[in-house]
């Protein structure tokens, strides 16, 4: 194929196309006026650093490296547009070299790609979020602590009492109300950086972060069981539910779903002690210590 050839297709490829050479722009296809805006003269000379997203500078080194080692190199970045916003573009870079044969910089085609990202980010969502409440799911707190888990943190893990009640008596759409309802309500309980979670049908569980101890853990609880009881009309229909509350701290060596387990045996406790109540089981290290005595 002719250099015309290949001049006429970059020309005519709806991907922006770019020259970049010492570190700028040198020549860029028509197509950057319906991505970037502006014609193609205003981006000449401008250097691609600055134009790059500063968060997403990083991606673009590492291509630059690869570029360098004769590599081609995909990746996915934020670039400004001409009114100073950014795109997202999925940018692929290769060696470019002159008609002599001789290594002039960088080719770069790049491709729109916010509506790939807008659909990843729903897609991230819909993985690790309750569809009915919108809160974090049980993934969704996997994920976030799976590492060691902060020094500090207390599980709640609270039951809806007697929930079937609710939805055989009004349906399953007050039922599912009822719990959206009660997840808004914890949302104005717990502090920031605290989380709310629907880990099943009708459970919740908050994660308290930064707790001093047992006692500042069951101040919390109390208060969250203290909101949850208030009346509530949903779709129409006065409903009042409360909790049942297992509390726990975690240990030194916890992992999550160990908290989790630990607390969950508390709130069926409470089950067991008449329900709308908080109680409470310590840390793995104090009921250790505790058997040995």
């Amino acid at each position: 194929m002719s250099h015309d050839h290949y001049r006429l297709l970059l020309l005519s490829s709806p991907d922006l196309v770019a020259h970049v050479a010492r570190g700028a722009v040198a020549w860029v296809s028509p197509s950057v006026t319906s991505i970037l805006g502006g014609d193609a003269s205003r981006w000449l000379h401008a250097p691609v650093r600055d134009l790059v997203h500063v968060d997403d500078r990083s991606v673009l080194a590492d291509m630059a490296k690869c570029v360098k080692l004769g590599d081609a190199a995909m990746g996915r970045m934020r670039v400004r547009t001409l009114d100073g916003d950014h795109r997202w573009l999925e940018v692929h870079a290769q060696r470019f070299v002159d008609g002599h044969g001789r290594p002039d910089g960088v080719l770069a085609s790049c491709r729109p790609a916010d509506d790939t990202v807008r659909t990843e980010a729903v897609l991230r969502r819909m993985a690790t979020s309750d569809a009915l409440t919108g809160l974090p799911n049980r993934r969704e707190l996997q994920q976030r602590f799976d590492r060691q888990l902060p020094v500090g943190v207390a599980a709640l893990f609270c039951d809806v009492d007697h929930f079937k009640s609710v939805n055989d008596t009004f349906g399953h759409a007050v039922g599912d109300a009822v719990l959206r309802v009660l997840g808004d309500r914890l949302l104005t309980v717990v502090r920031e950086g605290d989380v709310v979670a629907r880990i099943g049908g009708d459970e919740l569980l908050v994660l308290l972060e930064g707790v001093a101890d047992l006692t500042e853990a069951m101040r919390l609880a109390n208060e969250v069981g203290t909101v949850a009881s208030l009346p509530m009309v949903v779709m129409g229909r006065p409903v009042q539910v409360t909790l049942s509350i297992g509390v726990t701290m975690m240990s030194e060596h916890d992992c999550i779903e160990s908290l989790l387990d630990r607390a969950d045996r508390a709130m069926y406790r409470a089950k067991q002690f008449g329900r709308n109540r908080v109680v409470v089981i310590p840390e793995q290290r104090q009921l250790e210590a505790s058997t040995t005595r």
